[in-house]
């Protein structure tokens, strides 16, 4: 045989083994789409599997990390150093309220973050809940000029307007970047707030864990582009959970958070452990299965642990 014969039958074959090794990839990437489950979430898209976004895009225009570190029931020694250990492993939203007592202790770890060149302001997003219809105070003790995210809690209709009066004006006065509200659990609350309000809330912050999923009040904020961001996201297990973090090499956490992401919501875990902070935060490196998304959501039992 020729020389050019021989190359010529090698080109040949090189092409077929190419294009056999295309196809079969290809057949068998169907495949794997054909077995997942066909999950659809509240806004109608496809989420079976798939990497967690690193923040959301808010009503309000901007950007809001979607995990974050709760200071509820820490004091503001605790608090400071915990703020501290969560913007240097990565954190960029930090959850403080009024009723916490510890908003001069998170201000001041914000602001030793930024002195050390960890962090600037401009990239934290600091929410803060409001008690005394008065969000001046919480500047002075964050010691910051804006509040990213400013919050009610939900307790009469009357008190709830006069306060959302509040931070609508801090919206105005451009001390406010985005508003919402805290403990509104139905889509009768959700209305009470459209009744009076004249910017529509970006967040409602609520408990929201594998056994009670806010998924119908997600259902109907979503129309509105409003996120869930879920407050105490780490109660309850279940040896489904167990059995998925044995399959990821993850703990139990790491995949209740990253489930928490991957149906849409914003979480903020509390912590003050340096090693709990860090593992809360490891959590955009794998992917839940659709399957395994169905599992989690059928842990549902609706139970609140907090009124």
């Amino acid at each position: 045989m020729s020389r050019r014969k021989t190359i010529a039958v090698t080109v040949v074959g090189i092409i077929v083994v190419v294009f056999g090794a295309f196809f079969f990839l290809k057949k068998d990437n169907n495949s794997t789409t054909e077995n997942e489950p066909e999950l659809i979430d509240a806004r109608g898209e496809h989420i079976s599997s798939g990497k967690v976004a690193k923040t959301v895009r808010l009503n309000s225009g901007y950007e809001m990390p979607t995990i974050g570190l709760s200071t509820q029931s820490m004091d503001d020694a605790t608090a400071e150093e915990a703020v501290y250990m969560a913007l240097k492993t990565g954190y960029r939203l930090i959850d403080t309220a009024q009723q916490y007592g510890n908003e001069t202790g998170v201000g001041k770890g914000i602001q030793r973050a930024i002195k050390d060149g960890i962090v600037r302001r401009e990239d934290i997003f600091i929410s803060t809940r409001i008690m005394s219809n008065d969000y001046t105070s919480s500047l002075s003790k964050l010691q910051t000029n804006y509040i990213d995210l400013l919050l009610i809690q939900h307790k009469s209709e009357a008190e709830d307007k006069a306060a959302y009066r509040v931070l609508e004006e801090g919206v105005r006065a451009g001390k406010v970047h985005s508003i919402g509200v805290a403990g509104y659990y139905t889509k009768e609350a959700i209305d009470e707030v459209f009744s009076f309000a004249t910017i529509t809330p970006a967040v409602i912050q609520n408990e929201n864990h594998i056994q009670y999923q806010n998924t119908k009040l997600q259902e109907n904020a979503s129309k509105f582009d409003i996120i869930i961001e879920a407050q105490n996201p780490l109660h309850g297990s279940d040896e489904v959970v167990k059995e998925i973090a044995k399959r990821h090499n993850k703990t139990e956490t790491q995949i209740l958070l990253h489930w928490q992401l991957q149906e849409g919501y914003v979480a903020i875990p509390n912590s003050s452990e340096q090693n709990q902070i860090e593992e809360n935060f490891k959590i955009f490196d794998f992917e839940l299965s659709g399957e395994e998304i169905l599992k989690i959501r059928d842990l549902d039992k609706q139970i609140r642990y907090e009124n």
